[in-house]
C-alpha cells in the first residue's frame, strides 16, 4: 500500500489522514510547509513512542466551495516530523481555531469552516489515536496528556 505522503499535500482526502486523537497537524514533508520556525516538542506517537520536533510551519490547502469560488483552508502551526508515514489532520487543532465544526458520519466527516466551505471526507481517511504534543520551551502553552479512546 502507498503511503499518503505521495499523494499531494493540497488533497485532504488523499494526502492526509483525518485524526480524531492527534492534538496538532504534522507532516514528515518539509517542502509542504510555509514560514517554517525552530520549535522543541515532544511528540508521543499511538503506540507509545515518542520523537522530537525541531520544526514546524504553515501549510494553505486550495479547496473551491459548493458554487465554485477559491478558498484556502490554512494550517498554522503544522509540526514537521520526517519520521512521519503520512500526514495527520488533527480534528482538535481544527476545532481549537475557533468557528469551525466537525460532524463524523457513518461513511464520511464533514470539516465545516464558518467563513468558508463545508469539507466532506471518506471515512476511509479517519482514523483515532492518542498522537500527544507536549512543548518543550519555557515560554510554550503545555497540553495536558489525553488518553485513547476505545471505540
Amino acid at each position: 500500500m502507498q503511503t499518503r505522503i505521495h499523494a499531494p499535500v493540497t488533497n485532504l482526502e488523499h494526502g492526509w489522514i483525518i485524526d480524531s486523537g492527534a492534538s496538532t497537524h504534522m507532516t514528515p514533508v518539509k517542502r509542504d510547509c510555509k514560514n517554517i520556525y525552530t520549535t522543541l516538542r515532544q511528540v508521543y506517537m499511538a503506540d507509545g513512542s515518542s520523537v522530537v520536533c525541531r520544526e514546524a510551519g504553515d501549510i494553505s490547502i486550495p479547496l473551491k466551495t459548493k458554487n465554485g469560488s477559491n478558498y484556502n483552508l490554512m494550517l498554522k502551526d503544522v509540526l514537521i516530523i520526517p519520521n512521519l508515514d503520512r500526514r495527520l489532520f488533527s480534528v482538535n487543532a481544527f476545532l481549537r481555531r475557533g468557528n469551525n465544526w466537525v460532524r463524523f458520519y457513518q461513511y464520511h466527516v464533514e470539516l465545516g469552516i464558518k467563513s468558508g466551505p463545508t469539507i466532506k471526507i471518506p471515512n476511509s481517511s479517519l482514523q483515532s489515536s492518542a498522537m500527544v504534543v507536549l512543548d518543550q520551551g519555557p515560554s510554550q502553552n503545555r497540553p495536558t496528556k489525553r488518553k485513547k479512546n476505545n471505540r
